[in-house]
């Protein structure tokens, strides 16, 4: 295969898994768990909110990134996966709240899932030369 054609096909892969994921993490969070949730520590899940919203936020930087080609900048691209991720994650709270009466929304969740937001963006930004490279040689 050509290179543009594996550029192609790596970067499109990366927007079914970033789809894929949010999805999944949609589904998790307004599916009934009572076995899990009744075992659970109070405020034992605000990790794994934390991480989950890390993995969201970082999978849709990268897709969008190398999705852009040299049209986007990196700071477009973070900007867009940080400000969709935080976005999603309140609509998800707001329906917990809303349309379930087994799941409860929480501000403290969306202080998980901006906190896992915000590492993200840390991350991202301290492999930004790194990413600027590997963007560069595809």
């Amino acid at each position: 295969m050509q290179k543009p054609m594996l550029r192609s096909l790596a970067v499109n892969s990366l927007g079914v898994i970033a789809v894929t994921y949010t999805l999944f993490i949609g589904w998790l969070s307004l599916i009934h768990m009572p076995q899990f949730m009744e075992k659970a520590p109070t405020n034992s899940d605000k990790a794994i909110h934390a991480t989950a919203y890390f993995i969201m936020c970082s999978l849709w930087f990268l897709f969008l990134f190398f999705k852009g080609l040299k049209t986007k900048p990196r700071k477009t691209a973070l900007w867009v996966a940080a400000l969709w991720s935080l976005f999603f994650g309140m609509v998800i709270e707001i329906l917990q709240l809303d349309f379930t009466t087994y799941r409860t929304g929480d501000y403290k969740d969306m202080i998980a899932n901006s906190t896992g937001v915000l590492l993200s963006a840390i991350c991202i930004f301290a492999l930004r030369r790194k990413l600027e490279k590997i963007k560069s040689e595809l």
